[in-house]
């Protein structure tokens, strides 16, 4: 019977307030008593608690304990191991505790912490575990376990989870297994307790087999888990994974974890967030909601939960180093952009803030970004959804920018500048400014392309941003100190950036106005042309911000009186600042030029005002007529020689007289100024240069355009003018002139050049049909008078043009080598065509041809730049005459059509400004050559075009481009006829066929240039990109409806396109048809597109060609070619270890077999020689390793899954086995660094995924796997004897590939040796010795044998390899009386050591 006892008042000594033990039953309160008693009965429960120092209550308060928890656990272990009844005891216990607990009171009291009495010192604290909790730290009463699992079952939800999160302190280890499956049981059933049973696991030791079942549950589960609920699966999934599972395991979490979709966006309604242009309206409330509170707590509850799941990545990833290396080897196999995630991104900046992955993670980004799956729209999408835990990463979000910005690839610079711009819109003023900081530290960095992406960052900031970019113009403004440390096109940049800070800024930025004056003026009155040619550039960049801020001024004035006041002051400030440039630098002819282009580029973008621009052409205009346009009069000629009017278009009869360009005798006079009276630049008399000719006319023109309209009436009679040149006498006989008639005559053809390339930028859009006809013959004068200069540099190499653009600081170009062909072939490299040999055949006519003809692409740099507008003459088409009885030419329009030359000519130009201006992902290869002139040079009015305008104006030009394109397919399809089908006949290298096959690639890579464009990635340009489909899918008739999609689009433009490669003439063609087909299926996926592109790839491949000398391409262009065509074969076969292992047996043992030849060739695929088998051999093992990292070789959980790994491994040993032999045939140099590259790091993937694959299944797949160690042995011996010749050479470049490679060799073998002993196989292995040898398996007398490790078998050693010498028995050299283990394994040793498992084994030898 229970009785109970009243508890002391508190004014009682509480010394005395635990009672005696008597008998007590428990009853219910009296009147006035409260409702705190304590539990006392004669069970042996409630004696050895209160024994132990436990009060059990049976009120409304918490329990008691009156020692330290640690104390009464160890008392109550005591009594309970001592009691006479002991092990019954224990059931007694149990039995009263489980009755006690039926009470929902007491087990209330029972799982809630237990309070510490006021009179215990030794006790850790106020609040002590609870009762449940303690009593299951006790080991002789987890008998508990069931009970408690029992409980479970009936308790209420908020009871379960205590009980579940309580279990891991409670429970034996022995009962871990049992637990751990209930709870996975329990899983399924309730998703309230998912969370606490995940934790509870993690804290559990229980088989891995459970591991991966509850694994596999909870990644099914995964899109359903809740936000909050993450951090805590994300633990569970990542932790403890086995290297064999781990890269399976993250491939699936990632899939089935979108962590776009789990966290929506910031709220946008602060003003850092407007900057982000992206559509998120599926993840915020409707304006209408009636909940924005709940809405906005939620979104703060989701923000707490982003930041915890990201703590739980990092913490992950800084502790495990499997998950850091499969989730990169993860993010590595992902190959299209829209298979990558946001998470990808935040996942790689988490490893970068860890400083041993920063080299790795850097390495793969730049890897992602060159192949076009990092775009800007995942970063936008990133940074719009994840911009505070950005924020948190900021150092590593920077450092990231600043490697990728430092890039000399420019689309890698440009995703590290997108990189810094979303930083500085997205994240706080403090980071804001360390953005600000970083870039200027890139400016002074030195290095040209680093500098240029820093100041183009800098530029689109101030654009976008120019308050925000205001407040850190103190930070820019230090630029200026450094300003001789600049090019000319940097110093552009970094006055645009500070003029619009100082002028539309705001007060921030007005502070800069007086510096940047400053600096200006002291430019300006410099005498220094460099200094004179800065202070324009900072006038006219100043002039500009002027214009706009008055713009910006106007837009909010309110009265017509104060606009005026407005623009009189701002025009008046303008007109001040350009006349102080025009009379600063009127003796200086290169500022002159300079002043003149560059205020050109701010008339015709119309950032100017219309007096202004009237200022412009009274006062500077109206010197043009006077110095450079004389009136026709009777044939006159200069000092030095007789000159003559040529290339005049107007039919000027008697008397009506006309108008000429004074070019050569105004040149003669600038010559006697220069020579006989001094420098002209000093002269009183106002200074007149040729090289002001082409700038002024330039000026002249789109101010006539601006002012007048597009007709140009005013200036039309320049169109047809003739020029004052030399006589033609005079070029007949060029070479017996003296060198300052050759001088003259040179100088007088390269401005005349120069000049009527501006003419046809000014006329080029004239609508008039005469006009059209002027312009078409203005273009086939440049043409015809390239070609004169061509013979005349020939003739004249010394050579050096006047410089006519003085937009940059290469005033001293160097020009390179300058013929196109040499018949002297000595000194060059050893295999290597001269580097333009086409281009001599390119500019024959059928006459007479000079043995020396220039290259011009080397004197690029001194030519007019031609506009975008010039490429509207494509829209003639293309005259041909493909035979006397075939011609495309109308009789109406023949005079306007253009030849193979001016196609030729403007496609060349074309391709150059593509290749400028649209930033693609194309796999270009990068030369580590500095040349010797500036590629950027000559785009300088490109660049005032952003690429979206660019590509905007190039698909409206997409049709010609198109007929032009079939039309040259048409030309030479009609000679493959009239040779009967066979495709290298010799017409195909004479006449117009070397033009138009030229102009063929040419089309073939401005077509990649556009459709590769990295901007029709972006959703505001899908509509353009989906246009530029349409052009070519409606080429081919088929296409039905304009609602067609863009998948569709895109399977028809590749048939179309695909039609083209049964008429191509040259092998760089072939190669520029497949990167454009590639383009296009990088853009869909289909995989019937996908066969077909590796079908044409293969039968370039399988084609003997020819160059334009009709001999076989060769050099390392036809390489770089051929490493292309396969690197698009294997990147897009579906099936890469099986398309491998097919192409390089039956290419190479085709070679093999042609080897004792001369001109050795492979039959099926004639690409394959001599000359390009390194190219070959290094793309096979190349993809190899590739798809040995890939998921092919990487095993999974499943035994289908191992069975069908091992086969793939057979396979890559194979092919190992058989590049590995071929250096004994072919063994050259390149051959050899190849194998030993790529053969350390196939031998590193297999130690690290075959191994412990072949572990598994060493007992049941007995003979796969030794037969896979059998050939994989034979390949690592040879390489052994690779690194002892390669020693032995001496070779410094080789050499160093040694030591790497035999590391890899002889880790590998100790990995085999510890698996055959985990399979009772140690015995196997045994020592030998090995006989150094040279590659054709001699031995190398001149050097120590050294000790190895060999294979040991029964059957006789000479079965061997018929290369490898029976007594070469080693795998790894090593020292002098250094002794290894090897897998070595017999026989009579494998059944031995497996006896235990009754296993048979059929003799082996390996």
């Amino acid at each position: 019977m229970l009785h109970t006892k009243r508890k002391l008042s508190k004014t009682t000594d509480t010394s005395s307030s635990i009672p005696e033990k008597t008998l007590c039953q428990q009853r219910q309160p009296a009147n006035g008593e409260r409702d705190d008693e304590i539990l006392k009965d004669e069970t042996e429960f409630c004696q050895l608690i209160t024994k132990a120092g436990y009060i059990f209550k049976t009120g409304g308060s918490a329990n008691q304990l009156n020692v330290d928890q640690a104390v009464f656990q160890r008392d109550l272990r005591k009594s309970l191991k001592s009691h006479q009844n002991y092990p019954e005891v224990i059931d007694e216990f149990l039995e009263t505790l489980r009755n006690l607990l039926e009470d929902p009171v007491r087990l209330r009291w029972s799982l809630m912490p237990t309070l510490t009495t006021p009179n215990s010192t030794s006790a850790r604290g106020e609040n002590q575990d609870s009762l449940i909790r303690l009593l299951l730290g006790i080991d002789l009463l987890q008998e508990l376990t069931d009970k408690m699992l029992e409980m479970l079952e009936v308790v209420p939800t908020n009871f379960q989870c205590d009980i579940i999160a309580s279990i891991p302190d409670i429970i034996n280890d022995s009962d871990h297994s049992e637990v751990a499956r209930r709870l996975c049981d329990l899983l399924l059933e309730s998703r309230e307790l998912r969370i606490p049973i995940l934790d509870t696991l993690s804290n559990l030791n229980i088989p891995s087999e459970t591991v991966t079942e509850t694994r596999a549950t909870v990644l099914k589960t995964l899109p359903s888990v809740e936000i909050e609920d993450l951090p805590v699966v994300i633990k569970f999934v990542l932790n403890n994974l086995k290297p064999e599972d781990a890269f399976e395991i993250i491939s699936e979490l990632r899939n089935n974890l979108d962590f776009k979709a789990s966290f929506p966006p910031a709220n946008s309604s602060t003003p850092r967030k407007k900057k982000n242009n992206l559509d998120f309206k599926a993840s915020f409330p409707p304006a209408n909601s009636s909940t924005p509170r709940k809405r906005k707590a939620s979104d703060k509850t989701d923000r707490g939960a982003e930041f915890l799941t990201i703590d739980a990545f990092r913490s992950i990833l800084r502790f495990q180093k499997t998950v850091c290396d499969n989730w990169i080897k993860v993010i590595e196999t992902v190959k299209t952009p829209a298979e990558h995630k946001p998470l990808d991104l935040l996942l790689l900046i988490l490893l970068h803030s860890l400083e041993l992955r920063r080299k790795p993670v850097e390495s793969l980004l730049r890897n992602k970004i060159r192949a076009g799956n990092f775009t800007e729209v995942l970063l936008q999408v990133t940074f719009g959804s994840h911009s505070e835990v950005l924020e948190e990463y900021s150092p590593s979000v920077l450092n990231i920018a600043e490697v990728l910005l430092k890039s000399l690839e420019p689309i890698i610079s440009y995703f590290g500048s997108t990189l810094y711009q979303k930083a500085f819109v997205t994240f706080n003023t403090f980071c804001k400014q360390e953005v600000i900081s970083n870039l200027v530290t890139h400016v002074g960095s030195g290095i040209t392309a680093e500098v240029d992406a820093a100041l183009d960052t800098l530029v689109v900031l101030g654009d976008q941003t120019t308050e925000k970019m205001a407040s850190f113009g103190t930070f820019i403004k230090s630029i200026l100190d450094f300003l001789d440390n600049l090019t000319l096109s940097q110093i552009k940049k970094v006055y645009t950036v500070l003029s619009v800070l100082a002028y539309q800024g705001g007060q921030e930025g007005h502070k800069l106005q007086d510096d940047i004056s400053i600096m200006i003026r002291k430019q300006l009155t410099n005498t220094n042309p460099k200094y004179q040619r800065m202070g324009v550039i900072g006038a006219l960049m100043a002039s500009k911000s002027m214009a706009a801020a008055g713009t910006s001024t106007l837009t909010h004035s309110a009265s017509t009186s104060s606009q005026e006041a407005v623009t009189t002051e701002t025009q008046q400030k303008i007109v001040e600042l350009l006349e102080m440039v025009r009379s600063s630098t009127a003796r200086t002819p290169e500022a002159i030029v300079l002043f003149y282009d560059e205020l050109s580029k701010v008339v015709l973008k119309g950032e100017l005002e219309s007096n202004v621009e009237s200022w412009i052409n009274e006062t500077i205009i109206n010197d043009f007529q006077e110095d450079f346009i004389v009136d026709i009069e009777p044939a006159s000629s200069s000092n030095l020689m007789a000159v003559e009017l040529k290339h005049g278009l107007d039919n000027l009869s008697g008397d009506d007289g006309g108008i000429a360009l004074n070019l050569t005798p105004l040149l003669h006079k600038e010559e006697n100024m220069t020579t006989g009276r001094g420098s002209f630049f000093s002269s009183k008399e106002r200074v007149v240069s040729t090289i002001t000719l082409a700038s002024i006319f330039r000026l002249l023109r789109i101010c006539e355009q601006s002012q007048h309209g597009s007709t140009l009436e005013g200036i039309d009679a320049l169109l047809g003018c003739p020029v004052y040149l030399p006589q033609s006498s005079a070029l007949a006989k060029f070479s017996t002139l003296s060198n300052a008639e050759k001088q003259l005559i040179c100088t007088s053809y390269f401005h005349c050049l120069n000049w009527f390339r501006e003419i046809l930028n000014g006329f080029a859009m004239v609508g008039s049909a005469e006009i059209k006809e002027k312009v078409v013959l203005r273009l086939r004068d440049i043409v015809e008078m390239q070609k004169i200069l061509q013979q005349l540099l020939g003739d004249f190499p010394v050579y050096k043009p006047p410089m006519i653009n003085f937009d940059h600081d290469n005033l001293e170009v160097q020009i390179p080598i300058p013929f196109a062909g040499s018949s002297n072939k000595t000194g060059g490299k050893r295999g290597k065509k001269p580097a333009a040999k086409n281009v001599l055949l390119l500019f024959q006519t059928g006459d007479k041809t000079s043995e020396k003809v220039v290259d011009l692409s080397a004197y690029r740099v001194f030519f007019r730049e031609l506009d975008l507008d010039v490429f509207v003459l494509l829209q003639n088409g293309l005259s041909l005459k493909i035979s006397p009885e075939i011609s495309n030419n109308d009789e109406n329009d023949s005079n306007l059509k253009l030849g193979p030359s001016e196609i030729q000519f403007l496609l060349d130009d074309l391709t150059r400004k593509l290749d400028h201006s649209l930033l693609t992902s194309q796999w270009n290869r990068k030369t580590a050559f500095k040349s010797r002139i500036d590629k950027k040079l000559g785009f300088s009015n490109l660049d005032l075009y952003t690429p979206l305008e660019i590509t905007t104006r190039m698909v409206e030009l997409l049709p010609v481009l198109c007929q032009i394109l079939e039309d040259t397919s048409a030309f030479f399809q009609a000679i493959i006829a009239e040779n009967d089908g066979v495709l290298d006949g010799h017409t195909m290298f004479s006449g117009d066929a070397v033009l138009l096959a030229s102009c063929m690639e040419l089309l073939l890579h401005s077509l990649n240039r556009i459709l590769s464009w990295n901007g029709f990635l972006k959703g505001e340009n899908r509509q353009l990109h989906k246009q530029t489909l349409q052009v070519l899918a409606t080429r081919i008739g088929t296409l039905e409806g304009s609602q067609t999609g863009t998948k569709e689009l895109l399977r028809h433009a590749f048939h179309y396109l695909v039609k083209f490669s049964e008429s191509l003439p040259t092998f760089s063609s072939s190669v520029m048809l497949t990167r454009l087909l590639e383009t296009l299926l990088l853009q869909v996926e289909d995989k019937e597109l996908r066969e077909e592109l590796v079908k044409v790839a293969d039968s370039f491949l399988k084609r003997d060609w020819l160059g334009s000398d009709g001999l076989k391409e060769k050099g390392a262009k036809h390489n770089q070619n051929i490493e292309t065509l396969l690197r698009i074969q294997f990147m897009n076969v579906e099936d890469a270890l099986k398309h491998l292992e097919t192409f390089s047996t039956i290419a190479l043992e085709d070679l093999v077999a042609e080897a004792g030849k001369k001109n050795v060739c492979s039959s099926v695929y004639p690409t394959l020689n001599r000359s390009t088998y390194s190219t070959f051999y290094k793309s096979f093992f190349h993809y190899l390793v590739d798809v040995v990292k890939s998921s092919a070789c990487q095993a999974g959980e499943n035994r289908e899954a191992h069975q069908k790994c091992l086969q793939n491994w057979l396979q890559v040993v194979k092919v190992f086995k058989l590049l590995v032999d071929q250096i004994k045939i072919f063994g050259g140099r390149p051959v050899l660094a190849s194998s030993m590259k790529y053969g350390r790091q196939l031998v590193e993937s297999f130690k690290g995924q075959a191994v412990p694959l072949l572990n598994r299944l060493f007992r049941t797949h007995k003979e796969d796997v030794l037969n896979l160690l059998k050939n994989l042995q034979a390949s690592t011996r040879y390489l052994q004897h690779v690194c002892n010749y390669v020693k032995g050479s001496k070779d410094a470049g080789l050499t160093r590939l040694v030591p790497p490679l035999r590391k890899s060799l002889e880790s590998i073998i100790y990995l085999i040796m510890a698996m055959m002993a985990e399979n009772k196989c140690k015995g196997a292995f045994w020592i030998g010795n090995l006989k150094n040898r040279d590659l054709q398996g001699n031995e190398i007398l001149s050097q120590s044998t050294q000790n190895s490790v060999s294979v040991a078998s029964n059957e006789n050693q000479s079965e061997e390899s018929d290369v490898i010498p029976d007594d070469d028995q080693s795998d790894v050299e090593l020292e002098e009386e250094t002794h290894t283990g090897s897998p070595a394994l017999s026989e009579k040793q494998t059944k031995e050591g497996l006896a235990d498992e009754d296993q048979e084994y059929e003799s082996e030898d390996f």
